[in-house]
């Protein structure tokens, strides 16, 4: 009996578990970047560090001067054009100055979003 059960749990119960901690993770992405979006404040951010698995460390001050030093995955074809001691443009939440995005995904996103706004020319 205990054989049985425990086999349900892994073969049954391990995989949504890890399917639900993927997807909450995916949706609390899209939650920060939509935050970013709608309350963003521009700010310059310095590369510290660059590490293995495409993984990039920067530091910023928010408008009150508090430090942040938050560390992000990048695409591997990203990874190459980030150096260190470089200043890079982002957005951080007002509301929550420790979520940021890059400048040019906010501004591709804004790009988008007109566009699909503007109606088309004839």
């Amino acid at each position: 009996m205990n054989t049985e059960i425990l086999f349900i749990i892994l073969f049954c119960g391990l995989p949504i578990i890890v399917i639900g901690i993927i997807a909450f993770s995916y949706i609390q992405r899209i939650s920060h970047f939509q935050e970013v979006l709608a309350n963003g404040i521009e700010t310059t951010a310095v590369v510290v560090r660059k590490y293995w698995r495409y993984r990039v460390v920067i530091e910023y001050r928010d408008y009150k001067g508090n430090m942040y030093r938050r560390d992000f995955e990048v695409l591997p074809s990203e990874y190459h054009r980030f150096t260190q001691g470089e200043a890079v443009s982002i957005f951080y939440s007002a509301r929550r100055p420790h979520i940021f995005s890059l400048k040019e995904t906010i501004e591709q996103a804004r790009a988008a979003a007109q566009s699909r706004c503007e109606p088309p020319e004839r």
